[in-house]
């Protein structure tokens, strides 16, 4: 017993500090992840201002933003079934 509190109190500044990092990091990920947020909304209400995206449009490109054209699910790759059962 006498070996083992030394061996606890080794550790406990190492857990501290794995601990503090972890909050670090996940602050600093949450900041990251609400500033993509807050740059996708603002580039959406510019782009409606100027008119150059139409409204539901702009919604749809939000929310399929991170799939590639062609992804499953997309309304590309539906057409291209689509095409393809025909022949």
């Amino acid at each position: 017993m006498d070996t083992l509190w030394p061996a606890i109190q080794t550790l406990v500044p190492s857990i501290g500090i794995l601990g503090l990092f972890y909050v670090i990091m996940r602050h600093i990920m949450e900041g990251d992840r609400r500033e993509r947020i807050a740059q996708q909304q603002w580039e959406r209400d510019h782009d409606l201002a100027k008119g150059t995206v139409a409204p539901k449009e702009a919604d749809a490109v939000l929310q399929n933003a991170h799939l590639p054209k062609s992804a499953p699910g997309t309304m590309d790759s539906r057409i291209d079934r689509s095409v393809d059962r025909d022949n």
